[in-house]
């Protein structure tokens, strides 16, 4: 049967739309894999920038920490540099209250309208007599001439008088011939010569001795003391000075060897280290960094001057010791000496520090680091009462326990500030020799004594830098520990170093053979009154 005309149209126009449907189809899947592509593409790139924002994040929090620390390290230097060198802490805002309702303090020092107590004399300064006398006119009547009687009394009044004077002092040896016949006798016999700490020097004991005191006491520069000298009329190079004290370095070692020597029979030390400048280049040193060490005793005070900071120099001092106690900071140098059997007793007042480093340099720390510098100080203050009060005892074994149950329940916090944790850690470390105290009452909680030793030291490393050689540098350990001695002992340094150079020019310029007279710790008396010059 024949087909229809409408039926091929209709054919043909299915076809024709199938044909537009597959192109359609192809273009629609063209597509998907172009954007199935392209998806695939931005989600690698979105993975990519997770990762990238992920890492960058513990980057930011790194940095935060790294400048919060040196925000820290900043404000610490800053409070170094400008403002006042004190370590006591800012009153709370109750202790404020308290002292804005307390009556106002009684000014310093002598109140208006009170007695005085008169003028102090000096009884311990020789006392030197000058007589004034009238003019001649004044002697006799105005009217009729006559003489006039002296009484037998004066008018005395006193005043301090300071005399500095340097003079050449010109020895004449008198000589004797001999006036008899006598065979083998000396037929002329000339006075002995004065002794001289210096064999042919131009400088007297006396010289010397004020250029000591003035260098390694008072820590003035050897450009300062010739300057000194010349303002009296003495031109002297510093070249002179400085050849007459190397020539004087071998008079103080054996007495600065007795001063060790005594350090090691103590059982009871403090110690501790400040760097010093030596001007000479050592062999296998990259620069001219020593270090100055000082350890306290009860009666002595011993400084070396050390290339290096390590261990070895506090063992070397302390070698052969098997008991006692070292009062020092937390430096790891001194840890060595635990296993020899020596106890370390750390520093509380380093700790406190630390706490006030957190209070001024991290402010989100604040409270945290006040409410420890508080309990340091309450251990502080119940630990001085220990000998007079008895419920002082208990209040400072209660305050330790209870610090230490802090520490250890804050570091179980996962919240806790880096830096506040590693200062815990650091507490808890170091709590068996912190807390050494309790158990021997007699033991400081610091090594402050020790610091304070080395305070006249530092004023003269500010003056003159520290030491130009390795000689000088022995030299000025060995008067700072000689000086210091001294002065513990509550001597004289000035008479001491007169008497001890006066002893060494009396044997030929050599130490003194017996050297018992010159221990201070054996010489002086702890009562002593200073001397009279």
């Amino acid at each position: 049967m024949p087909k229809k005309k409408t039926d091929c149209k209709n054919c043909d126009d299915l076809t024709a739309r199938l044909d537009r449907l597959e192109k359609r189809l192809e273009i629609q899947e063209e597509t998907s894999r172009h954007w199935k592509k392209r998806w695939g593409i931005v989600d690698d790139k979105l993975r990519k920038a997770e990762g990238e924002i992920s890492i960058l994040k513990v980057e930011n929090a790194k940095l935060k920490k790294i400048i919060e620390k040196k925000d820290a390290q900043i404000s610490s230097l800053q409070k170094k540099l400008y403002a006042a060198s004190t370590e006591v802490s800012p009153p709370s805002p109750q202790e404020e209250e308290t002292l804005e309702a307390a009556p106002p303090k009684r000014p310093r020092g002598k109140q208006p309208g009170s007695k005085g107590f008169g003028r102090k004399i000096r009884t311990e300064l020789p006392l030197e007599e000058r007589i004034h006398d009238i003019s001649p006119s004044q002697k006799h009547c105005s009217k009729c001439g006559c003489e006039r009687v002296q009484l037998p009394f004066t008018e005395d009044s006193e005043e301090i008088d300071f005399s500095y004077r340097l003079v050449r002092v010109r020895h004449k040896r008198r000589k004797y011939k001999q006036a008899c016949a006598c065979k083998n006798e000396q037929p002329i016999v000339t006075a002995s010569a004065p002794s001289k700490l210096i064999p042919k020097g131009m400088f007297s004991t006396e010289f010397w001795s004020h250029v000591l005191l003035e260098k390694f006491l008072l820590q003035r520069p050897t450009s300062r003391i010739c300057m000194s000298l010349d303002l009296h009329g003495l031109k002297v190079s510093e070249g002179t000075i400085a050849s007459g004290l190397k020539h004087l370095t071998k008079l103080f070692a054996c007495l600065y060897n007795e001063i060790r020597r005594e350090a090691r029979q103590s059982n009871h030390w403090q110690m501790d280290e400040t760097h010093w400048k030596v001007f000479t280049d050592l062999q296998g040193k990259a620069n001219h960094t020593w270090w100055l060490w000082v350890t306290e005793t009860s009666n002595v005070t011993v400084f070396k001057l050390d290339p290096t900071r390590s261990s070895s120099v506090p063992m070397k001092l302390l070698n052969g010791i098997e008991t006692g106690i070292l009062t020092c900071d937390r430096y790891s140098g001194y840890k060595p000496l635990q296993e020899q059997g020596i106890l370390l007793s750390y520093c509380w007042s380093h700790v406190r520090r630390d706490f006030i480093k957190l209070r001024e340099g991290y402010p989100t720390l604040k409270t945290f680091a006040t409410r420890w510098i508080k309990k340091i100080d309450d251990l502080f203050h119940f630990n001085k009462q220990r000998a007079s009060t008895p419920t002082a005892e208990l209040d400072v074994h209660g305050i330790c326990e209870r610090m230490e149950r802090e520490a250890k329940r804050l570091l179980k916090t996962k919240n806790l500030h880096d830096e506040a944790r590693s200062t815990l850690v650091s507490l808890l470390n170091h709590w068996s020799g912190l807390t050494l105290f309790l158990k021997f009452p007699a033991v400081p909680m610091d090594n402050n004594a020790s610091e304070r030793a080395l305070r006249n030291p530092v004023v003269g490393r500010k003056n003159y830098y520290g030491s130009r050689s390795i000689w000088s540098g022995s030299l000025a350990a060995m008067l700072f520990s000689i000086f210091a001695t001294v002065k513990k002992n509550k001597g004289d340094p000035h008479e001491f170093l007169n008497r001890y150079l006066k002893a060494c020019a009396e044997n030929k310029g050599k130490p003194p053979e017996d050297l018992s007279s010159f221990l201070p710790w054996k010489t002086i008396e702890p009562d002593q009154l200073r001397m009279v010059h």
